[in-house]
């Protein structure tokens, strides 16, 4: 998603465009927040979170993950981490989406394995961190992996963390194609998403 709004907030008219007609339905009120880059000045191909106020409330302001220049000589996570906390409602739990897209398969695919193996080693050790700072260990992990396998390394890594990889079946994702790249990781000692 690029930024195509002439202002300063990140933002894009079709996203508008698409909350506008969702929240024409009774029981919708969609909001969208879309997030900045590595780079900030770059402003296309942004990636951002939606949901519905009438089921999910904000609870606090979305986290930044703080990504060095490179990781062993590799730059990553050119998109960025955010970490972005929901309320459920009264009585139930919060949970803490962790927004990613990994490094795509432009570049060769042997070299950006290495690259998405150190990404997801890279997050295994900043959830630790996330999940102190936040008070919360009801982390979810989505988004775009770009990973062509469960068995890539980067999923491994994940999933050694603690989390079960719902697409771990590699069912498709994309309109056009047979790619399993989009992927949900829930944590698995967290009794609220046992039943996912």
């Amino acid at each position: 998603i690029s930024d195509d709004t002439p202002n300063r907030d990140l933002g894009n008219s079709a996203i508008k465009e698409t909350v506008s007609l969702l929240n024409d339905r009774p029981k919708n009120q969609w909001s969208y927040q879309l997030f900045p880059k590595k780079n900030p000045g770059n402003e296309t191909q942004c990636v951002g979170v939606m949901w519905n106020q009438k089921k999910v409330s904000l609870n606090g302001y979305p986290e930044t993950i703080q990504i060095p220049a490179q990781v062993e000589g590799v730059n990553v996570w050119g998109r960025g981490i955010h970490a972005i906390k929901f309320r459920l409602g009264a009585g139930m739990t919060d949970i803490v989406v962790v927004r990613v897209h990994m490094k795509s398969d432009l570049g060769g695919v042997n070299k950006t394995k290495e690259q998405r193996a150190k990404e997801a080693a890279f997050l295994r050790a900043e959830i630790a961190k996330l999940q102190t700072k936040l008070s919360d260990s009801d982390l979810v992990i989505l988004g775009d992996t770009n990973v062509l396998s469960g068995d890539e390394s980067a999923v491994k890594t994940i999933v050694d963390a603690g989390f079960v990889d719902l697409n771990e079946t590699d069912v498709p994702t994309t309109f056009a194609g047979s790619a399993p790249f989009d992927r949900i990781f829930l944590s698995k000692a967290q009794p609220e998403l046992a039943e996912s």
